[in-house]
């Protein structure tokens, strides 16, 4: 008999207490007597009867219920099957197979089932929309959860190339800190060689608690538990404050830090002390990168509805083909920074979803041998 779209199974009509009436199609039960009065609990497997009567009672209440999974009885011994069910006027409609049934093929079988009088044919009508919306909506649903289980996949391999990474960059500067203290404990340094060490050790403990709060940062972005306290803020006395707050680093390197600002900078609805951070990241990039006796500019401009911010710098510029992994979580490119400092490889890809999270966009503009320039654009 009919079999229900590429795949055999049973659709039937039942009564509340799944008590048959009519056989639609059957192409696993061909060798069982299938006539009206037949209760569908008969067809199950004796340890799946009760899981059948639970599935008949939450028919009642739910009137429909999709992706029961009950073992059946056939000629060929047990076999496990998906049961679909949902209630009509006089009864309900049951169909089982082996994969979930494809909306079509429901309409097929309600098709065939159509020869009975007026009445029956318009709620068999009614029971196929009922039907038909039903399994859209479970296709709907097993479609976005096999999507969001591909990405959570895909999550949990980065998380794990991550904390490997982060694993790797936490080892050396502990194994740094602990021959440092094992010098002075063991009276091995003296005098300045004990400053030396000190300031190696404060030096080594900065780049670990900045390795840890990036980490901390990339898992709020992650989960998207990144919240942004937003308020009006004055562009300028940030821009001031900021660069102010770099000129020692740069004069110690003899770089000169300029800022240059357009007329007037509106004031912008922002997380200040997340877009410090960006701003923050992209100066200490560009002092660490660049030659002594150069110089880093800081310009800021309002262009057709944005705030533009640009860092500049005479450094050695970034190869193109290594752009476009600069801003992706522990990327590194060829480019060194000119007094061997370390870096955690997280600051820029962080940077750019703060950026993001604002509405705005950041970019890198760059020539080797000339240098490198990052924008970062914010809607006003």
């Amino acid at each position: 008999m009919n079999k229900i779209g590429n795949q055999p199974g049973l659709a039937m009509i039942c009564d509340a207490d799944g008590i048959l009436q009519k056989v639609i199609a059957n192409s696993t039960f061909e060798d069982y007597q299938l006539d009206p009065g037949h209760t569908i609990l008969n067809m199950l497997a004796k340890p799946c009867r009760a899981r059948g009567s639970e599935f008949l009672q939450l028919m009642q209440q739910q009137h429909a219920l999709f992706g029961w999974k009950l073992d059946v009885e056939t000629a060929q011994g047990t076999r496990s099957m998906i049961f679909n069910g949902s209630q009509i006027t006089d009864g309900i409609i049951i169909i089982a197979t082996d994969r979930p049934a494809d909306p079509q093929d429901n309409h097929r079988l309600i098709s065939e089932a159509a020869t009975e009088p007026a009445d029956s044919r318009h709620q068999n009508e009614q029971m196929f929309n009922e039907m038909t919306l039903l399994n859209n909506e479970l296709v709907n649903l097993q479609r976005e959860l096999a999507i969001k289980n591909v990405r959570l996949d895909e999550l949990n391999k980065e998380k794990n190339r991550l904390m490997g990474i982060a694993t790797h960059d936490l080892r050396n500067p502990l194994a740094a800190i602990i021959s440092g203290c094992r010098l002075i404990e063991r009276n091995k340094v003296s005098g300045d060689k004990i400053k030396e060490t000190v300031r190696e050790i404060h030096k080594v403990s900065g780049f670990m608690l900045n390795l840890v709060e990036s980490l901390l940062d990339v898992s709020k972005i992650e989960s998207g538990k990144l919240e942004l306290e937003k308020a009006s803020t004055d562009i300028t006395e940030m821009l001031a404050h900021i660069v102010n707050f770099h000129r020692p680093h740069a004069r110690r390197n003899n770089i000169e830090l300029r800022l240059e600002l357009a007329e007037f900078l509106p004031n912008l609805n922002i997380d200040a002390t997340r877009i410090v951070q960006v701003l923050n990241n992209l100066i200490n990039n560009a002092i660490k990168f660049s030659p002594k006796d150069t110089e880093v500019r800081v310009f800021a401009e309002h262009i057709n509805g944005e705030l533009v911010i640009e860092v500049e710098d005479q450094g050695p510029g970034i190869p193109e083909q290594e752009q476009s992994k600069l801003f992706k979580p522990f990327s590194r490119t060829t480019v060194r920074p000119t007094t061997g400092e370390s870096s955690s490889g997280l600051g820029l890809s962080i940077a750019k979803n703060i950026v993001e999270a604002h509405h705005g966009r950041i970019w890198v503009e760059s020539q080797p041998g000339v240098g490198s320039r990052f924008i970062v654009a914010l809607p006003i």
